[in-house]
C-alpha cells in the first residue's frame, strides 16, 4: 500500500504477509515434533519364564542311577578272604566288578555334580536376564519422562504461536477513497507500525 492507491471498502490494508509465513512456517515445524514425539517408545520384553525341568531330570536320572550303583554294591558277593593278596588270587573277579562298580559310582557321583552345575549356571543366567531388564526398565522411564517433559514443551511453544497468530489481525479499510499518506510510527525487529491517512472525498 503506497500513497495514491485507490482502496475500497473491506480491502487489505495490511496482512503481516511475512511474519505470518513465519510463523505459519514454525507451527508446520511444531507440529511435526509434536507427532514425531507423540510416538510411543518401543516396549521393553519381560524375559520368558524360565523353565529348569531339562537340568531338573538329568539330576534325578543321575541320583537314580547312583541309587541303582549304590544297590549294586550292597548286593554283590563278599570275598572269601580276609587276606587282600589271597583274594587277589583266588577271588580276581569279585575284586574287578567291585572296582568297576566303584568307578560306576565315581562317574554317577560327578553326573550328580554336572547336572547341578547346570542348573545353577541357568539360574544364574536368569538372575542376569532379570538384572538387566530392570535397568533397561530404568532407562525406559527415564526416556519416558524425558519424552513427555519435551512433549509438554513443543505443546506450550505451539500454543503460543497460535496465540501470536491470532493476534497478527488482517487491517481492512473501513472506508472507499485514496491513500493521502503511509507513515511509518515505528519499528521493532521485522515489526513496522504504519499509520494510512485516507481521503475519503475521493472515495470513487
Amino acid at each position: 500500500m503506497k500513497q495514491g492507491d485507490r482502496v475500497k471498502v473491506g480491502e487489505t490494508l495490511s496482512d503481516r504477509t511475512a511474519q505470518r509465513e513465519r510463523l505459519e512456517a514454525r507451527r508446520n515445524q511444531l507440529q511435526i515434533a509434536i507427532n514425531q514425539m507423540s510416538l510411543p517408545l518401543p516396549p521393553i520384553q519381560q524375559p520368558p519364564t524360565p523353565s529348569f525341568s531339562e537340568e531338573e531330570a538329568a539330576i534325578a536320572k543321575a541320583r537314580n542311577d547312583l541309587a541303582l550303583v549304590e544297590m549294586e554294591i550292597e548286593a554283590a558277593p563278599p570275598l572269601r578272604f580276609k587276606v587282600d593278596y589271597l583274594n587277589v588270587i583266588h577271588d580276581q573277579d569279585k575284586i574287578q566288578k567291585r572296582q568297576w562298580l566303584q568307578e560306576k559310582r565315581i562317574k554317577t557321583q560327578i553326573a550328580i555334580d554336572s547336572a547341578i552345575a547346570r542348573l545353577n549356571a541357568a539360574k544364574t543366567r536368569y538372575q542376569q536376564q532379570i538384572y538387566r531388564h530392570s535397568l533397561e526398565m530404568m532407562t525406559y522411564q527415564t526416556n519416558l519422562q524425558r519424552q513427555q517433559y519435551q512433549l509438554a514443551s513443543l505443546v506450550k511453544q505451539s500454543q503460543e504461536v497460535e496465540k501470536e497468530l491470532a493476534e497478527l489481525n488482517i487491517v481492512r479499510s473501513p472506508y472507499a477513497g485514496r491513500v493521502r499518506r503511509v507513515k511509518i510510527v515505528s519499528q521493532t525487529d521485522r515489526v513496522i507500525t504504519a499509520e494510512i491517512t485516507l481521503d475519503v472525498r475521493d472515495g470513487r
